[in-house]
């Protein structure tokens, strides 16, 4: 599959994108991948086990429902969510935190507009059978730092799907979801229907049913609670012209930490960042993040490169911009060494990348630069497994940068 322009995200009229994660460590599943691969049936069982399992399951759970809380005490936190009901809706399919389903639920709060949180309920009956026995995850509009409105494909009949609503931690922009556990970037859907009856609270209830939609609802509530830090919500369903417009096509992430991790999914070059999106992992890297990439092109009539699938590879020297800025360290590049890598993207990606880097300010090197020449032992000591990245082809662009 090549690169696609705007439109469309192939594959979001289903729950999942296709993915396939893989991870080495003694021959079993690594943490992550036992935390995050959604389509793996123990992983959802254990989600329920946690709410009557042992004292440390009990733990855990309480940790995946308090994440988005940032390490703040609730105690701190005064009049989350005691203000108006302002939106809710029906259940709709998720991806993350939830595995399953979601509900969202739009409060206030009693320290006035952004003091309150968005509520997500799900998986159902988490804690017993029964209504009120869902999960519960509040997300302190305090903490949101992007919510990113994507379109979907039309189905076989030409129907289009229900958009994607990816919302984005403080906490876990840049590197910091696939380095840490906790808090983990949210995924769900949203009704693409005209404004009915299933919407609630104080907004959906005056929403106009000839007018609105479900989307013009939610971003309208959404944009009035996360102006007090600034925020808008980015809505790529209505993207025209250069200055907003996006690319997507499919990638594969790599990085190492504590074992081999492979991810494959999409990434997409829009004008507030880089988002990737896969079953079990979603990163988000703002241009705070990363200030420079490198880009090699695999090319299989190449001396030294014949079988090779061609291609683009792009590796990214990136941080964790909450994390780096509490610790008093400077964001702007912190590390040269790459640290990501986005693996198997198309051969017409490398021009579109030439210019996304020139739009944005972002540094191109390539073959010729001698910083690239520099770095590229750096690369075999981060990623020494042949898996992961192939040492052969960081050897042979090594070899052609320094003219052997």
């Amino acid at each position: 599959m090549g690169r696609r322009r705007v439109v469309a995200l192939p594959g979001l009229s289903n729950i999942y994108l296709m993915d396939r994660h893989e991870a080495k460590r003694g021959g079993k599943k690594s943490a992550l991948q036992r935390k995050r691969d959604l389509k793996d049936e123990g992983l959802r069982q254990g989600i329920l086990d946690r709410r009557n399992g042992s004292i440390a399951s009990a733990k855990a759970g309480r940790e995946w429902q308090k994440q988005f809380y940032q390490g703040v005490d609730i105690m701190e936190l005064h009049g989350l969510g005691c203000g108006w009901y302002l939106l809710g809706g029906p259940y709709v399919a998720s991806q993350y935190p939830s595995p399953t389903e979601t509900k969202l639920e739009i409060s206030g709060g009693t320290k006035g507009t952004g003091s309150g949180s968005i509520r997500l309920c799900g998986p159902r009956n988490y804690y017993g059978p029964g209504d009120w026995k869902d999960a519960i995850f509040l997300v302190p509009f305090a903490h949101i730092a992007q919510v990113i409105v994507l379109p979907t494909e039309a189905d076989a009949n030409g129907v289009d799907g229900d958009y994607r609503v990816i919302m984005v931690p403080t906490a876990a922009t840049g590197l910091s979801p696939i380095k840490r556990h906790y808090p983990q970037i949210i995924s769900f859907n949203w009704p693409r229907r005209p404004a009915d009856n299933e919407l609630r609270g104080k907004a959906g209830e005056v929403a106009d049913r000839e007018q609105d939609t479900y989307l013009s609802v939610f971003k309208r509530v959404v944009d009035e609670q996360i102006a007090p830090f600034k925020r808008k919500v980015t809505d790529l369903t209505e993207v025209e012209g250069p200055k907003e417009g996006y690319l997507q096509c499919p990638a594969t992430l790599s990085f190492r930490r504590e074992g081999s991790i492979s991810v494959t999914g999409h990434i997409y070059l829009t004008h507030i960042g880089v988002l990737f999106l896969s079953d079990s992992a979603r990163l988000y890297l703002p241009f705070n993040s990363f200030r420079k990439i490198y880009l090699v092109e695999n090319d299989p009539s190449a001396e030294g490169q014949t079988g090779r699938p061609s291609g683009v590879d792009v590796y990214m020297p990136v941080i964790e911009p909450f994390y780096d800025k509490k610790r008093g360290k400077d964001s702007k590049l912190l590390n040269d060494d790459p640290t990501i890598v986005f693996k198997g993207m198309p051969s017409d990606m490398a021009d579109e990348l030439r210019q996304y880097g020139e739009k944005h300010k972002i540094e191109v090197l390539e073959r010729g630069s001698m910083e690239l020449t520099t770095i590229s032992s750096s690369w075999k000591g981060l990623f020494p497994d042949p898996q992961l990245v192939d040492i052969e082809v960081v050897d042979h662009v090594a070899a052609m940068l320094q003219g052997k």
